[in-house]
C-alpha cells in the first residue's frame, strides 16, 4: 500500500525537500491518491480564481471539482510542455467551455441573480460602490465573447504571457493578442459610453 503513495518529501543530502509541482502532476498520472491531494492543495486557489473570472462567481467550485476530477481520471496526463498551472488552467478553460455550451441558460439566469448579491461590510456607502464597481467589472467580461473573456482574464488578470494563454486556450499567440485587443476596445467604449 506504501508503494502507491509518493513520498512527501525526498532525501537531498540528508535536507528534506518538498516534490516540485511537475513531480506531483506526474504521479497523478499513476493515480496516486496522495498526489492529486497535494495538488488541489497547491493550485485550488488559483484555478479557482481563473474559473471565477470566467464566469462570474457561480458554479466555481463545482467546475474546480470537475478540473480536478479530469485529473484524476487520469483523461489528460501532464507532459511536462509547459507548466502545471499552464496544464490546469487549459483542462479548467475545457470544462468551462462544455459547461457553457450545456448549461447556456442556467447560466443567463445566475448572472442575473448575482448582480444582486452585495457584500456586507463596515462602511455601507463605501462597500455600495466597491461592490458596484466589481459587479460593473464581471458585467463588462460577461458582455466579451468567451474566445475574448478567456484571452483578456489569462492574460490582462492572470499575467500569462501570450504564448502561455495560446497553450491553454490551444491556439496561436496571434490570435489570443487579437483577441485580447478586441476585449480592450470593447470594454473602453462600454466605460466611454456610461461615462457622462
Amino acid at each position: 500500500m506504501k508503494d502507491n503513495i509518493i513520498p512527501f518529501l525526498r532525501e537531498d543530502e540528508g535536507t528534506p525537500l518538498p516534490l516540485s509541482d511537475e513531480a506531483i502532476a506526474r504521479a497523478c498520472s499513476t493515480g496516486d491518491a496522495a498526489a492529486i491531494t497535494i495538488l488541489f492543495e497547491r493550485f485550488n486557489p488559483n484555478v479557482a480564481r481563473y474559473i471565477s473570472r470566467l464566469l462570474g462567481t457561480f458554479d466555481v467550485d463545482d467546475l474546480v471539482q470537475a478540473t480536478f476530477l479530469e485529473v484524476l481520471r487520469g483523461k489528460t496526463q501532464y507532459d511536462g510542455r509547459a507548466s502545471v498551472t499552464t496544464w490546469l488552467f487549459a483542462i479548467a478553460t475545457n470544462i468551462v467551455r462544455h459547461h457553457r455550451r450545456t448549461d447556456n441558460r442556467k447560466l443567463r439566469l445566475m448572472a442575473a441573480i448575482s448582480r444582486d448579491i452585495k457584500s456586507p461590510s463596515r462602511d455601507a456607502s463605501h462597500n455600495l460602490d466597491s461592490a458596484r464597481q466589481l459587479e460593473r467589472v464581471r458585467a463588462l467580461l460577461l458582455e466579451l465573447s468567451d474566445t475574448q473573456r478567456e484571452a483578456f482574464v489569462l492574460c490582462i488578470l492572470e499575467g500569462y504571457s501570450a504564448r502561455e494563454a495560446a497553450q491553454v486556450l490551444g491556439t496561436s499567440e496571434a490570435a489570443v493578442w487579437k483577441r485580447v485587443c478586441k476585449a480592450r476596445a470593447k470594454i473602453r467604449g462600454r466605460i466611454l459610453e456610461e461615462t457622462p
